[in-house]
């Protein structure tokens, strides 16, 4: 099991790597990942969107905070919609990508 979780793992940070390369930001692949039934592939999905998508992400964001069974997505997500509106956000802590807060 550690063995295929670990594979699974893998794929989602190459995933992750190559999102912001496509041409739509991956916004098509994040929007399939945003139903996903698992909590972590839509914590994944909302970080992503924050950038593309960020009422999109913002939803997101609320939802597992209110609602997710893991409470490091909970507490995660939480912190991460405060980040947000106190513009602290740093897509990736590399980029400075402007965000448009409402």
């Amino acid at each position: 099991k550690v063995s295929k979780a670990n594979k699974i793992s893998d794929q989602l940070f190459e995933l992750e790597r190559c999102i912001p390369a496509l041409p739509d930001k991956g916004r098509r692949i994040l929007m399939q990942l945003a139903e996903s039934p698992k909590e972590e592939l839509r914590l994944v999905a909302a970080f992503h969107l924050i950038p593309i998508e960020l009422k999109t992400a913002r939803k997101m964001l609320a939802d597992l905070a209110k609602n997710a069974s893991n409470v490091h997505i909970k507490i995660t997500s939480r912190v991460t919609l405060e980040e947000l509106d106190a513009c602290r956000v740093d897509y990736y802590g590399t980029m400075n990508l402007p965000i448009n807060t409402p």
